[in-house]
């Protein structure tokens, strides 16, 4: 849409399959992404290669902002499906608190 690409899903709880977040994952350019979740926890993140970006991230205990500092981004996406692959750290007050990565296949489905 636009010159974006969009990826639409539900996480399902590990715990409880009734519970689940919507997801969105907004492709904007070939080092940029935005992730939003929206459910019992809820978050918007922006990963863009090179910086860090202040965001938020909001639990059953409260909110908060973090920092997303983003060290990769890997788009191979056709209209027939592909990947994304990101690699970014989470800081909290400038403190590192975990290096993650993040990867989703996609097919189109028959």
């Amino acid at each position: 849409k636009n010159g974006t690409t969009y990826i639409s899903y539900r996480e399902y709880s590990n715990d409880n399959p009734n519970i689940y977040s919507h997801n969105l994952i907004k492709i904007e350019s070939d080092e940029k992404v935005t992730i939003i979740r929206k459910g019992e926890t809820e978050s918007r993140l922006i990963l863009e290669k090179g910086k860090r970006h202040q965001c938020f991230y909001k639990t059953v205990a409260g909110s908060l902002l973090i920092g997303i500092f983003t060290d990769e981004v890997n788009i191979d996406l056709s209209e027939k499906g592909g990947s994304l692959s990101l690699s970014y750290s989470i800081d909290f007050n400038s403190d590192l608190v975990s290096n993650n990565e993040f990867k989703i296949s996609l097919k189109v489905k028959e």
